[in-house]
């Protein structure tokens, strides 16, 4: 009885434990990995759980009490969730450096009318997002290839097959070389990421500390 005594204190103190999150997938790719570096090294021995979701599916792993929180798309959410905004993240042209439009460092959304673009599917967030939009601008865009995940976009990207609009936090900077990444103006579209937790939930030590040092991060991408 001691030594487990004994060790629920440890447990709390030390915020040692097990933390499950539910994101968007490409949270994962750059703002979260160094997240996740920094709670590691202050707490090692701590077992991390990610479960990489659509937007929809974010929010029923945090409503379903499968994550303890959640990182997805600003959206209209549940009742029962708390909703606390981290940062936005502008879309983009992302092509390989022999398409036509890759001498460009900036483009107005108008100018990739004439081009067929990679798209992604209605299951991700960022679709709809990025339509109503568009629509509010008038603009047109040909989606002659449709894709569910943006790393799968990438991949044709890399491979000449197209380009594709993307937001940025998807992209890393060394894993394509030729690559290119072009800002998107006339208006700027950015998605809005967004910290959600149950209204009820009360956080273990470990998970707290690790909602804590995710906050830390808002408006910083």
């Amino acid at each position: 009885l001691a030594g487990s005594l004994s060790e629920i204190r440890d447990t709390g103190r030390l915020k040692r434990g097990s933390v499950t999150i539910a994101c968007v997938p490409t949270v994962g790719v750059r703002f979260l990995p160094r997240i996740i570096q920094a709670y590691s090294a202050l707490y090692p021995d701590n077992h991390i759980k990610i479960l990489d979701h659509t937007s929809a599916g974010v929010s029923s792993a945090v409503l379903q009490r499968e994550a303890e929180f959640g990182i997805t798309i600003a959206d209209s959410h549940h009742a029962e969730l708390n909703s606390v905004p981290l940062l936005q993240d502008e879309f983009a042209l992302v092509c390989r450096d022999d398409h036509p439009l890759s001498r460009h460092e900036a483009l107005r959304w108008k100018d990739l009318e004439p081009y067929p673009l990679i798209s992604i599917g209605q299951l991700s967030g960022n679709r709809p997002l990025l339509d109503r939009a568009l629509e509010e601008q008038d603009v047109v865009i040909q989606s002659l290839y449709e894709v569910q995940r943006v790393s799968t976009a990438l991949g044709l990207v890399a491979e000449g097959v197209g380009a594709a609009v993307l937001p940025r936090l998807a992209l890393q900077g060394d894993a394509y070389p030729r690559i290119r990444v072009l800002r998107l103006t006339g208006p700027v579209i950015a998605r809005g990421l967004v910290l959600i937790s149950r209204k009820t939930a009360e956080f273990s030590p470990a998970a707290e500390a690790l909602y804590q040092m995710v906050r830390s991060h808002q408006h910083r991408d």
